[in-house]
């Protein structure tokens, strides 16, 4: 099966509230995760500004949660569970779930979605999601399986005492957790696999968020969907094996090819668009996958790729450069920030140096810490990485 590794990292909630720091997750052992998450806009937490870190998360919301980026309207499957409604707010994901083959569902019948969802099954489905393999053994319980299969992954790294029963319900601050390291966590930290520097350009329309994947694709976000460019390893015996394994996407219909001309295979329907090349010389695929809530056309018209080269995030070199040339302008700050979206005020000298408080601002994108007298709106330094230690 398919699976659509594909992250909008951004109207994502664990519940309907405001957007303002947590007052009780100070010292909390997930705080970091939590607050990463928040500020990526992938979390938030209620209107008393808590986020209620040890209260469990229920089968139906995590389900929702761990599909919001990969969910369709169109892969959907009838739902037979006893206790799943069509009128329910969670039936469209539990039946987009069954489609994809992520959730079976209890023996009796029942899917049980107000209940507590368990480590396991939560790290199962985001498993599923993500497209991690783990293969079930003769006599190996299940739960231990997938346990296995994160401990291999180092998921459960200086953890191991805490999740030692996978079996107890999931809380809200261990979901952030996994999330992060499971879903965000190549993003996030702008890793890449650099053996595929020097293959593929993009240029594209000003997007919202620029992220490299692990394999050393592109993603771009925008507010309404996302496009990504990813780069696979090619594992079969011809290409052509290759292009069936692609060739699966129900309810889409084979179109022509928008950005390669040769051995290439494109499908669109429904506001997505998926196309696959293989590149003989390097021996691997390139998957270009597109979901927009509007027109795509304006986003494939507007959209060139050029396989001799890469130039990667020449928005973020651009915004580096605009940071250069602005040290110690005052006033610069201002219109600057606001124009970041993944940024954290990671730490704040009250003191400051006599004209007022500094923020350490962290810019996740950019992988970049700025120093920010915050009166004069100045940046006073700059450093690489996430470091309030000037």
């Amino acid at each position: 099966m398919k699976k659509f590794n594909l992250l909008l990292l951004s109207l994502i909630t664990l519940t309907q509230t405001v957007n303002a720091s947590f007052i009780d997750i100070d010292q909390h052992i997930f705080e970091s995760s939590i607050n990463k998450l928040q500020s990526l806009g992938i979390v938030e937490g209620f209107e008393d500004l808590t986020f209620r870190p040890n209260q469990e998360i229920s089968r139906a919301s995590a389900l929702k949660i761990s599909l919001f980026t990969n969910y369709s309207e169109q892969l959907q499957s009838p739902v037979s569970f006893s206790d799943v409604d069509e009128s329910d707010w969670f039936y469209k994901y539990v039946s987009f779930a069954l489609n994809q083959g992520i959730i079976n569902g209890y023996n009796d019948g029942t899917f049980k979605p107000g209940n507590d969802i368990s480590i396991a099954e939560s790290l199962k489905i985001m498993f599923e999601v993500e497209g991690i393999s783990y293969t079930f053994q003769d006599g190996v319980d299940w739960y231990l399986t997938i346990k296995n299969r994160a401990t291999e992954l180092g998921y459960l790294n200086g953890h191991e005492l805490l999740f030692q029963d996978v079996l107890r319900p999931m809380t809200r601050a261990e979901f952030a957790y996994f999330y992060d390291k499971i879903i965000t966590k190549t993003n996030v930290e702008l890793s890449f696999n650099s053996s595929y520097e020097n293959l593929i350009e993009v240029e594209t329309l000003n997007a919202d968020h620029f992220f490299k994947l692990e394999n050393g694709g592109i993603l771009l976000v925008y507010k309404d969907g996302f496009m990504s460019l990813e780069i696979t390893n090619n594992n079969f015996e011809n290409f052509e094996e290759g292009f069936q394994d692609f060739n699966n996407f129900s309810g889409m219909e084979i179109t022509n090819s928008n950005f390669f001309s040769t051995n290439s295979k494109a499908f669109s329907g429904n506001n997505s668009y998926f196309e696959r090349a293989f590149i003989s010389d390097k021996n691997v695929f390139l998957d270009v996958k597109i979901s927009k809530n509007s027109v795509l056309e304006d986003l494939i018209n507007n959209t060139t790729l050029n396989i001799e080269n890469i130039k990667r995030f020449e928005k973020f070199a651009d915004l580096k450069n605009e940071i250069n040339n602005n040290i110690l302008v005052e006033g610069f700050s201002k219109n600057f920030l606001d124009k970041i979206d993944n940024k954290q005020i990671i730490y704040t000298d009250d003191i400051g140096i006599g004209l007022g408080p500094i923020d350490y601002v962290y810019l996740y994108d950019l992988n970049l810490t700025l120093k920010n007298e915050r009166n004069s709106e100045t940046i006073m330094q700059i450093k690489e990485g996430k470091n309030s230690d000037f």
